[in-house]
């Protein structure tokens, strides 16, 4: 599940959203896992920060969800991929967030 504008709301409040549409669609999903794939931070989407994704699989903790990591939009969003400092920084600030398992 890609996140999409929150028209200025904020991860607080814009979060709440994908949160309700993943557990609507988890309770009866026979199995499948819901994935949230960060974003690019273009205009008012929410998703940009690890934090933000983490706030939303917080607010719907019994349900089957995990998180795609999508190194072209962490890229974009300014975590500096081309050396292994700012690689090491995108992990770090991750790991923070949850660990490994998460990812798909």
């Amino acid at each position: 599940m890609t996140m999409r504008a929150c028209c200025g709301a904020g991860a607080a409040t814009g979060g709440a959203e994908p949160a309700v549409g993943c557990e609507f669609c988890g309770h009866d999903a026979g199995g499948v896992r819901v994935l949230l794939e960060n974003t690019s931070g273009m205009g008012s989407c929410i998703g940009m920060h690890f934090a933000e994704l983490r706030a939303i699989l917080d607010l719907a903790p019994e349900l089957p969800m995990g998180v795609c990591l999508d190194t072209a939009h962490a890229f974009e969003a300014g975590y500096d991929l081309r050396s292994q400092e700012g690689l090491e920084q995108m992990l770090a600030t991750w790991t923070a967030r949850w660990d490994w398992r998460a990812c798909r």
